[in-house]
């Protein structure tokens, strides 16, 4: 088996030495989730198919409700942001925590799709995984007889 790459970008641990720490916890927690990761990089993955008739965007959102989920089709390009924060719990004030994280995440990706019919996008979201149906226009024969004289 072998083992998983993990992301490094080494300009960031010479500008911030604390910078260091977070590769510790990156390497150590590096198992728990691959999806994980990419959240708190600051992007998602993103997944697009040509279908015959429509275009699948599949992006990985974990943890995401679909309030925080901002999608847009504008000059064939489709966006999809997401704006999400954990707030602070304070319902069980008795836990006495030595360690504890919260994070806010706010990131975008777009793509560009041509030649669809932006009235029938329909999007869902399931298990963490934003599904975006976007149909493709139906081609117009502008094909004109032309009679000679």
């Amino acid at each position: 088996m072998m083992a998983g790459i993990i992301p490094f970008n080494r300009f960031n641990a010479i500008e911030d030495p604390t910078r260091y720490f977070d590769m510790m916890d990156d390497f150590f927690n590096f198992g728990n989730s691959l999806a994980h990761h990419s959240m708190q990089a600051g992007t998602f993955k993103m997944d697009v198919q040509d279908n015959k008739d429509a275009f699948v965007v599949e992006a990985e959102l974990p943890g995401v409700d679909k309030d925080d989920i901002n999608l847009e089709f504008n000059d064939d390009q489709l966006t999809i942001a997401v704006n999400h924060s954990e707030e602070k719990d304070d319902s069980q004030p008795e836990k006495n925590y030595v360690h504890r994280e919260r994070r806010q995440v706010s990131m975008s990706r777009s793509v560009y799709l041509h030649d669809v019919n932006p009235d029938g996008i329909t999007a869902k979201l399931d298990a963490g995984v934003l599904t975006v149906n976007v149909p493709k226009q139906v081609p117009v024969d502008t094909t004109k007889k032309i009679d000679i004289a």
